[in-house]
């Protein structure tokens, strides 16, 4: 258990707002341009039982047209996103056409524990350039020994699936690569428990 209590989200208050890529909202903040149907997945694990009740991204430069799509998906078991069960949550689109604007999304999706889950962002319909991170997320571990270019560059902070499409999310999904670096979202939980 203080494997899990290392690298959770510290959920302590239900009106506060957690980062997931890198637990940071500073630093290391680049723009992020989203390919348009590909669905970026980064992680996040909480150390209480809680409702995700928000997901939060920033469009840095709108483009004409577009939106984001944000979603969850459980894990495969082997610290990636479930490749053939459907999304736990699928939150529709909203617009990303208007640049220095956050965009939000109310889910009410209750989370385990100790257990990890993928939260996901699709640009649809363009490639917005949205607030990001170049930095690895601790829940992402390598499968090799490090390089030195993963000492000092950073190791992976997002999977990607292309193939997601314009619409509702697909039932699987499939990494096409990986990244460094990936979109900054914020996420809210009410009522958690201890």
């Amino acid at each position: 258990m203080a494997f899990v209590q290392s690298i959770c989200l510290p959920v302590v208050h239900d009106t506060y707002w957690y980062p997931v890529t890198g637990y940071s909202t500073t630093g290391g903040t680049a723009a992020f341009t989203a390919t348009s149907g590909t669905e970026y997945a980064m992680p996040f694990m909480i150390g209480c039982n809680a409702t995700l009740s928000g997901i939060a991204v920033s469009v840095a430069t709108g483009v004409a047209s577009t939106t984001v799509r944000a979603g969850v998906r459980g894990d495969s078991g082997t610290a990636t996103p479930h490749a053939s069960n459907a999304p736990l949550y699928d939150g529709g689109t909203v617009t990303s056409t208007t640049s220095s604007q956050v965009r939000t999304w109310s889910p009410s999706l209750s989370i385990v524990a100790g257990r990890l889950y993928w939260v996901t962002v699709t640009a649809q319909g363009g490639a917005p350039s949205l607030n990001g991170q170049s930095i690895a997320h601790p829940l992402i571990g390598l499968t090799a020994t490090p390089s030195y270019a993963d000492m000092t560059t950073g190791c992976v902070g997002a999977y990607a699936a292309s193939g997601a499409g314009q619409g509702a999310l697909p039932s699987s999904y499939t990494i096409t690569s990986t990244l460094v670096g990936s979109v900054k979202i914020l996420l809210k939980f009410t009522s958690p428990s201890r």
